[in-house]
C-alpha cells in the first residue's frame, strides 16, 4: 500500500482482515500473520503514471 497512513489505521484494517479470514475462511486467528508493506507513491505505478503524480478521488493519509 502507498505510505501514509496512521497506526490506527493500520491496526484497524489488521484487525478487520484478520476477523474476516477466520469467517470466512475458517482459519484460525493464531494461524494467520498479516504483513503490510508500505512504498511511496513513486515507488508506484497506476493508471499510465506514476502514482506521486496521480490526482486520486480518496484520502490517503488516513
Amino acid at each position: 500500500m502507498f505510505e501514509g497512513r496512521s497506526k490506527e489505521a493500520k491496526k484497524a484494517f489488521i484487525l478487520k482482515l484478520i476477523q474476516n479470514i477466520h469467517l470466512q475462511c475458517g482459519i484460525g486467528i493464531n494461524d494467520i500473520e498479516i504483513t503490510i508493506f508500505e512504498t511511496p507513491k513513486e515507488n508506484w505505478g497506476i493508471r499510465g503514471q506514476n502514482a506521486d503524480e496521480l490526482v486520486l478521488n480518496y484520502k490517503v493519509n488516513v
